[in-house]
């Protein structure tokens, strides 16, 4: 967004009834140090903030008044909070962080609407707000505030204030190019000057009648203005109103024709404004919100803290209490308890096991069903649609011929297919052939299609295992495989299977990328291993220090 001539004043900060007025920062300070009351302390941090801001030393003012809204929101004092909020968006309006700006006007605005009972500070949190819009060329919205501001300043008669809210109505009507509108509002607010007020007001309002008039083309009442300016100027020592001055000192000679005294006005205009804006300042400035940010965050997780903290007294204090009158009846408790669990235990474990056994049961039942349909019936039906197409075939033509030849290859590939999902749910050569040879062959089937380099190993197997212990572990290992295949990216698979000592052991391992047991136990997969191996009266234990890949021990007794 462009630059925009600041005409408004663009400052107002709200007034706080303090006991001292017109003092300088160190007599301030001096009271600082010794104040020892939390609402006074904030005040006159406020005080010395609003100082340096009117002598253009934004950084000093940002601290000061940073310092006064923590211990405002520490003490829960809205109004001065309402009012610290203010006086930082007038900072950043200055220092041209209108984001920022507007963010703290608007937190201002509405808390003092809230606490509806000051009339003028309204008023000024209004201005602030019409300022940044007036600085983002939202014309609308600012000329809405400066007038609810001029509304608010006539509730509160408040005859200083309308000097700063008939100026800024004024500059804003001049931009908007109503320029008698704008004549008129600033002059009127010459009416309302006395001198009661500070330089720095007289001085400000000369100003924007002289921006006025010269950017008008009124040159001659434009020098007048400005002349009453430079009568008053040895008394400024605000930065941000020294460089407007400038600045249109550098204008007025621009039209005139001087260009010597145009250049050096703006050689001393751009001097001022690199004081009040620069780099390193707006960091500084940044920073400083930054750091309050931060340490209300910090603040408020503290108090939550302290907060669950005393919540956690309050109960464990509560269940002392409470567990000091139960301690006869739990002592009772367990002692009955106790001389029926191992029974009970017994019993949820045998009514577990038989149901366990059950569902695994009907599970391979369902697979034999369902792995006898594939075979005997849709494989059965696809070989009777083949020898229906080769009848056609000998009596079709070339081209139904090529069609039909394509329908037999696809047929072929679905009967191969449904032949190996019905290997899958239930392997014959498990069936006839044992344990030992079911795994060879489901290895040499599934894992030279993935490109997987395996070795299997059988130590001290001579006879035929019960079929519950085969089947379980067939099953175990098809579902090691599989989570192999889909999630480990391993190369290389190696199983153990061994008969020792009436036990029969499984060592499974792969290279991949392992996995967290702790977490994975509580997944479908290792839930089903799991009960299938609780079922047969096994152990499964994972290697959880091996650096990479899976290994897994498994122990059944025969």
């Amino acid at each position: 967004m462009a630059a925009k001539p600041k005409l408004v004043v663009l400052f107002l900060l709200v007034a706080i009834s303090l006991p001292f007025f017109a003092q300088t920062i160190s007599e301030l300070q001096s009271k600082l140090k010794n104040a020892n009351d939390s609402i006074d302390i904030s005040q006159l941090n406020e005080k010395i903030g609003q100082e340096y801001f009117y002598k253009g030393e934004f950084i000093n003012a940002l601290n000061y008044f940073t310092k006064s809204l923590k211990i405002a929101e520490t003490m829960k004092h809205e109004y001065n909070v309402a009012s610290c909020f203010n006086n930082i968006s007038a900072v950043y309006m200055e220092t041209g962080k209108y984001k920022e700006a507007e963010e703290y006007a608007i937190k201002s605005l509405q808390l003092f609407l809230k606490l509806n009972d000051d009339n003028k500070a309204i008023a000024n949190t209004y201005t602030s707000l019409a300022n940044v819009y007036y600085m983002e060329i939202k014309d609308s919205l600012a000329e809405y505030n400066y007038k609810k501001a001029i509304e608010y300043r006539h509730l509160a008669n408040d005859s200083i204030g309308l000097i700063s809210a008939n100026k800024n109505l004024g500059a804003l009507y001049f931009e908007m190019g109503d320029t008698i509108q704008g004549i008129s509002y600033t002059e009127d607010a010459l009416r309302y000057l006395t001198k009661r007020n500070k330089p720095l007001e007289w001085f400000s309002s000369f100003l924007s009648l002289g921006e006025i008039y010269t950017y008008s083309g009124n040159l001659t009442k434009g020098k007048h203005f400005i002349d009453s300016c430079t009568v008053l100027l040895p008394k400024i020592n605000a930065f941000h109103k020294i460089d407007d001055y400038y600045y249109l000192l550098h204008f007025y000679h621009s039209k005139m024709g001087n260009l010597k005294l145009a250049l050096d006005n703006y050689k001393l205009y751009s001097n001022y404004k690199d004081s009040v804006l620069n780099t390193e300042s707006n960091k500084q400035l940044l920073d400083i919100k930054t750091q309050y940010e931060t340490e209300k965050k910090e603040q408020q997780i503290k108090a939550q803290q302290e907060l669950l903290e005393l919540e956690k007294k309050e109960k464990i204090l509560y269940t002392s209490i409470l567990s000091l009158g139960i301690a006869l009846l739990v002592v009772f408790l367990i002692f009955i308890r106790n001389k029926h669990k191992h029974k009970t235990e017994l019993l949820l474990k045998e009514q577990q096991e038989i149901a366990l056994s059950k569902v695994l049961e009907a599970e391979e039942k369902e697979r034999i069903r369902i792995a006898k349909d594939l075979h005997d019936g849709i494989v059965q039906d696809i070989t009777a649609i083949k020898l229906n197409l080769n009848e056609i075939f000998h009596q079709a033509t070339d081209d139904v011929k090529s069609k039909l030849d394509n329908i037999n290859k696809e047929l072929d590939s679905t009967s191969k297919e449904v032949r190996e999902i019905s290997y899958q749910l239930m392997p014959v050569t498990l069936k006839e052939l044992g344990l030992e040879k079911a795994l060879e062959e489901l290895l040499n089937k599934i894992l030279p299609k993935s490109n997987l380099d395996f070795d299997f190993q059988s130590i001290g197997i001579d006879i035929r295992l019960p079929e519950k212990i085969e089947v379980n572990v067939y099953r175990i290992c098809q579902e090691l495989l599989n989570n192999s295949l889909k999630h480990s990216k391993a190369t290389h698979i190696s199983i153990l299977l061994q008969l020792k000592n009436n036990t029969l052991q499984l060592t499974y391992e792969d290279n991949g990328v392992g996995f967290d047991a702790n977490k994975v136990k509580k997944g479908v997969g290792l839930n089903s291993l799991n009960s299938r191996i609780e079922l047969i009266k096994g152990s499964l234990d994972f290697d959880n220090e091996q650096v990479k890949g899976t290994a897994a021990y498994i122990r059944i007794p025969v």
